[in-house]
């Protein structure tokens, strides 16, 4: 019986082509069989692939319509799957990801890149042509800001150091009301017709940075209360008149208050 070779017994390093594939099995049965292609694996054997982006880009792959095999749609994502892109730009830029959807025809395979903001003062903005992109935010603000942005066949997702876009996210409140995780960072404008207190939960709930304002747009007085016992720091805890403003965060401890409060 002839000596099984690996991997591991040759010198010489595989450098995969497109039209290299590699035979395995994505069912555990007789049939599964399936070609996969070989450079899928090219960055366990190959040093990472790195492009620069220095303005918007669009990465389409057809402005129409997919190709219509599977394969031409692999070859047709190869510019985008496995890479790592560098944003390097005095300008803010915008990348948008292609519309991708299934057909009776083929399948769209699984794509994964990672975008990583190298500019000094720029940010890059992440879009979707149509639908939106599954993450926290779509925006890497500051250099060195990373996000790993995929494609599952459905959606495009990403995650990362993901931010918020800059547009101020504004919530109108008419009467008592208590702040939660998802008021992080919005401006509150409260137009109430009496005196009205805004509750802050336990600090514990939060991570330490979490801030909202406060916006008193009524003729009456706006109090912040906190449901617990948990201490909230700040000269006064009260917006009496109109326009008067506050800042409310938290160490993940304490509460904290600044601004207009009397």
């Amino acid at each position: 019986m002839g000596k099984k070779r690996t991997f591991n017994d040759f010198s010489v390093r595989l450098r995969p082509k497109p039209t290299d594939f590699l035979v395995g099995f994505d069912r555990p049965e007789v049939g599964g069989e399936k070609k996969f292609p070989l450079t899928h694996l090219k960055n366990y054997m190959e040093s990472a692939d790195i492009s620069i982006i220095s303005s918007s880009q669009d990465f389409v792959i057809n402005p129409n319509v997919l190709p219509e095999s599977h394969d031409e749609v692999v070859d047709a994502l190869s510019f985008v799957n496995g890479k790592i892109f560098h944003a390097v730009s005095e300008n803010d830029l915008t990348i948008t990801l292609p519309s991708m959807q299934s057909s009776a025809s083929h399948e769209i395979p699984l794509v994964k890149f990672t975008l990583v903001n190298l500019s000094e003062s720029a940010r890059v903005n992440i879009r979707t042509e149509t639908g939106q992109l599954q993450a926290k935010g779509s925006v890497l603000r500051k250099k060195h800001d990373s996000a790993v942005i995929y494609h599952d066949g459905s959606d495009w997702f990403a995650f990362g150091d993901l931010d918020r876009q800059a547009i101020l996210d504004i919530k109108d409140v008419h009467g008592e009301y208590t702040f939660d995780l998802d008021d992080a960072g919005k401006l509150l404008h409260f137009y109430v017709d009496e005196n009205t207190k805004v509750y802050l939960p336990s600090p514990s709930e939060f991570v330490s940075g979490i801030q909202f304002y406060v916006y008193n747009f009524s003729d009456h007085v706006l109090q912040l209360d906190t449901v617990d016992d948990s201490e909230l720091y700040a000269r006064s805890i009260f917006l009496r008149r109109k326009y008067d403003d506050a800042v409310v965060y938290t160490d993940g401890q304490r509460w904290f208050a600044t601004g207009d409060l009397s």
